[in-house]
Formats: C-alpha cells, sequence, structure tokens
C-alpha cells in the first residue's frame, strides 16, 4: 500500500474455484446432482493507499469471457463498443465504484481472459476509466513492490514508431538464423509502418520534453 500513490489504487483480478464442503460423501453429491468443486470464478481484490483492501466476486468465467471476446470484435472491427464496454464496467470495476470515486491512477493486475481487456475504454456509461484515471497493468499485485515512485527516477517519455527492423546486415543475418522451438526456420521480416509515425508525432506534441 505504501508503494501507491495518495489517488492510486491496486485492482487485481484471479481466478478461483469453490468447493462445497456440504458435498464430501458420495450420498451427498448423489443427492445434490453435482460435485464439491464448483465452475471456474472471477474474484477482485482492491488495495487502497491506507491499506484497505476490499474484495468482490465478479462471476463465472464461462459468463464473463465471451463479453471480453465481443468487446475486442467491437474495437477491431469499429463497431459500437459502448453496450458490452457498459457491462464490463459493471461486472470488473462496478462493485468498487464508491472506493474509486477518487482515485486518479488506477494500477489493474489482470487474470486469464481479463488480460486482454484494454480497461481504458470501458465506461458507465457517461465517461469511460481512461478518461478519469490514469490506468497502468501489472502482471501481479507483488510486482507493485519492485517499481519505484521516486520522482528523480522518471526520464523523458520516448516514443517509438515506424522502426526499420531491417536497416542493418546484423538484423538480416539474425533473421536468417531464427529458428522455432521446433527447429524450423522462421521469416522474421516486417514491413515498415508509415502511420505510425504520424501518430507519434502527434503524440510527442502532447507530452513536454518527448523524445521521439
Amino acid at each position: 500500500a505504501t508503494r501507491l500513490k495518495r489517488k492510486g489504487a491496486l485492482l487485481e483480478f484471479t481466478t478461483f474455484r469453490r468447493f462445497d464442503l456440504s458435498l464430501s460423501s458420495e450420498r451427498a453429491i448423489k443427492a445434490a446432482g453435482r460435485g464439491p468443486i464448483g465452475p471456474l470464478e472471477y474474484a477482485a481484490f482492491l488495495l487502497l493507499p491506507d491499506g484497505q483492501i476490499h474484495s468482490a466476486r465478479i462471476g463465472k468465467v464461462e459468463e464473463v469471457n465471451p463479453d471480453v471476446v465481443r468487446l475486442r470484435q467491437k474495437i477491431k472491427t469499429n463497431a459500437d463498443h459502448r453496450p458490452v464496454a457498459k457491462r464490463l464496467y459493471e461486472r470488473l470495476i462496478g462493485p468498487f465504484s464508491k472506493q474509486l470515486g477518487g482515485v486518479d491512477h488506477l494500477v489493474i493486475s489482470p487474470d486469464g481472459q481479463l488480460s486482454l481487456v484494454p480497461f481504458e475504454v470501458l465506461q458507465d456509461g457517461r465517461t469511460s476509466l481512461g478518461d478519469r484515471s490514469l490506468v497502468t497493468y501489472l502482471p501481479s499485485g507483488r510486482n507493485l513492490g519492485r517499481t519505484s515512485s521516486a520522482a528523480g527516477d522518471l526520464s523523458a517519455p520516448l516514443i517509438v514508431a515506424n522502426p526499420d527492423f531491417d536497416s542493418s546486415q546484423k538484423a538480416a543475418s539474425s533473421n536468417a538464423a531464427a529458428r522455432s522451438r521446433g527447429g524450423a526456420s522462421i521469416d522474421l521480416h516486417w514491413d515498415r509502418l508509415p502511420g505510425t509515425q504520424a501518430e507519434a508525432s502527434a503524440v510527442a506534441s502532447l507530452l513536454p520534453g518527448a523524445v521521439l
């Protein structure tokens, strides 16, 4: 908690299965018509700077994951993603809406298919999460303790765009020598992306001191 900013929070997701102790005998299992181990579910834990921890059961994985797929597909095809983004917001962020009221930096540690969710686009019907808070990601909440919050450790923003992957003979040699895990050759040639140059220039104009 001490690594969190004053208006920051860590939201960590995990998967779990419930075990019903009342179904510990074959007779009980037969009577209930199901086993003691429940379906895979998502749970979330919210850590605040003062050490408070809040938790919530999000729902069954089989119920949540289809909306993750739908959201990504809507974004990919430039379709209206707002309805599914709102449903996911209500599931994933909604249980903590009261605690997140004053948070301007949300650190998220997703699990399972939630690792594919662009949380910034989730919205409550009025504004998106990314418009209200800075969102950063960690593979695990434990990694929070390995980051430094000292301002002196921060450097100027570095923006990289439109790289020429095949600009040297060394790169060409590396491509030729590349192999898959099975030993087969891999073609590692990538085409240039000139459109990213314009995007990077636009971003750089918004960040004082940015290095492009």
